[in-house]
């Protein structure tokens, strides 16, 4: 996550730590609490973002639609009313390295040995699934961190990582972690793509879903309802979601100096007097007043009050009669519920534009920053530096895969030239990966492990020398019958999605002059497999460590 990144007139929750003067308040909480803070206070913050459903819309639909809805609404209620305790320590840790100081992905965040935390050594793949509907995390802070780290796609590509995103126009912030249907397609589509993402070679990808077409069956490569693409995207592509401008980024980084010093002066002159007052009475009895709490505990079958309740409820519903659906008073109601609405909604666009215009009025006033050590020329976020260990690792790196170009046999050959075809359209469809895979495990018979490594090296060798490694296939299958094989294959795989396209056909054709070339004889000779292929040359992960 990049915490301060967004747009302006969108996602105010950003500008709650600098509204509130910084993280001293958290330290309060915690001391009034007795070393916990309850944690109604967070649901508070999600609710305060609509108040349209939280004070209005919520209640009417359940009364709208009693009927139906019961089971559905006391489900939600029971886990959003089941508030936790929250350790104040490790709260106040998370608002000063995260939310405020947005330190993760700037690499200035430290263990208590000094280590510091850097998503640069995550060598896994890394997945995003994210939403433009999150008014909590957005696109442009779960996002934004990878224009913090790195410089361009070839800098993602030099680490050797791959990173896939995957943006929804309809989820909410909740619906990504709890909803059992919405996202469901890409919870399945990511999960039953695991390997496949995992084979990838390094780069930036955007995993792009679409419905399965009606005349093409659930069977073969398409197991589901779904078909995905994963599209090669550019930074631009990532800035377009949104990105804080160096002066929205002087701002924020005012907010963290300030807070700094407000939880410096509380600690120093209130601390003291809070926790001498606070006590677990009366951290209890805090909880248990708190509104959030009583609004669920008033009406809880524990209150003798409510006993009567459920004679009265069990009443009510014997005598309940559905209304027309013509009935004037039905229709005033849902009128009088829209405007209720559209007032509230009015209100919270106003209250966002306003804490929107004093946020930035205040810390990106010159005059604030100046007094809190920041001025035009203080670079926010710099792009974190590579290590020279890193860049002699790199450079060995390169060299190794530039002496792979004329190394290997029919295996290397084939996942060459698959992606040198499938890179014409900078996307690769799920159902091409998929027939991959399956010549992997019929024709190469490699591992899993063995087959990502031959991969990755087969695409850095690509990257460096595009036209030369091409040129060369033909000296890696020398045998007529194997050519023919390999071509073969190359177009079955780039035919199991869509018809290929005009740029693929133009490389495929390539190829095929290319393999139908004579060559020279090799200088040595060339050591058989089982099956009269070429042997192949394996590739471990060790940086230009080659076993032959």
């Amino acid at each position: 996550m990049s915490y301060w990144q967004g747009v302006h007139g969108k996602n105010p929750m950003r500008y709650s730590g600098g509204l509130l003067g910084g993280s001293w308040l958290t330290a309060m909480a915690s001391d009034l609490g007795n070393g916990k803070i309850d944690g109604t206070a967070l649901i508070t913050n999600f609710d305060v973002l609509n108040p349209a459903n939280w004070l209005w819309g919520k209640q009417y639909d359940i009364y709208a639609n009693v009927d139906t809805d019961e089971a559905r609404y006391l489900k939600f209620e029971k886990w959003w009313g089941d508030f936790i305790q929250l350790n104040g320590d490790e709260l106040q840790f998370l608002v000063d390295n995260l939310f405020i100081g947005d330190k993760l992905t700037r690499n200035q965040l430290q263990s208590s040995n000094g280590t510091t935390f850097d998503l640069r050594s995550i060598t896994s793949p890394i997945i995003v699934f994210t939403s433009t509907k999150d008014n909590i995390s957005p696109p442009p802070q779960t996002l934004g961190w990878i224009l913090d780290l790195y410089r361009d796609v070839d800098d993602i590509r030099a680490t050797g990582r791959t990173i896939v995103y995957c943006v929804s126009q309809e989820i909410g912030h909740l619906a990504i972690f709890v909803s059992a249907k919405v996202g469901a397609k890409e919870d399945e589509e990511f999960v039953q793509l695991m390997d496949v993402i995992d084979c990838m070679p390094p780069g930036l990808y955007e995993m792009v879903i679409s419905p399965r077409p009606a005349d093409v069956p659930a069977a073969g490569f398409i197991t589901g309802d779904w078909i995905a693409r994963f599209e090669a995207r550019s930074f631009d592509d990532i800035r377009t979601l949104g990105r804080n401008s160096p002066g929205d980024d002087r701002a924020f980084a005012a907010v963290a100096r300030l807070s700094e010093l407000n939880l410096s002066l509380y600690r120093t002159c209130l601390q003291p007097f809070v926790r001498a007052l606070a006590n677990q009475p009366m951290a209890d009895l805090t909880k248990a007043l708190n509104p959030l709490r009583l609004s669920y505990t008033i009406f809880a079958d524990r209150n003798p009050w409510m006993k009567g309740m459920q004679l009265l409820a069990a009443g009510v519903t014997a005598a309940r009669r559905p209304v027309a659906a013509d009935n004037p008073v039905l229709a005033l109601q849902t009128e009088v519920s829209a405007q209720i609405i559209t007032g509230l909604d009015s209100y919270r666009n106003a209250r966002d534009k306003l804490e929107e215009q004093i946020f930035f009025g205040f810390y990106g006033s010159p005059f604030v920053q100046a007094l809190l050590g920041i001025n035009e020329d203080t670079v926010v976020r710099p792009v974190p530096e590579t290590s020279p260990d890193k860049l002699a690792a790199r450079k060995a790196q390169t060299d190794a895969y530039a002496a792979m170009l004329r190394t290997g046999g029919f295996d290397e050959a084939l996942t060459r030239a698959v992606l040198y075809v499938l890179a014409a359209n900078r996307a690769l469809d799920q159902r091409c990966a998929l027939a991959l895979n399956v010549t992997r495990q019929q024709l190469m018979r490699l591992s899993l492990a063995e087959f990502k490594i031959m991969v990755r090296n087969q695409f850095f060798v690509l990257q460096l020398e595009p036209e030369r490694a091409i040129e060369v296939l033909a000296s890696l299958v020398p045998e007529t019958e194997a050519r023919r094989e390999l071509l073969k294959q190359v177009r079955s795989i780039g035919s199991a999605g869509d018809p290929l396209n005009a740029a693929e056909d133009d490389r495929l054709r390539r190829l095929s002059g290319i393999l139908t070339m004579p060559i020279a004889k090799p200088a040595g000779p060339v050591p058989e497999r089982s099956g009269g292929q070429p042997s192949v040359t394996r590739v471990t992960d060790r940086p230009g460590a080659v076993l032959h």
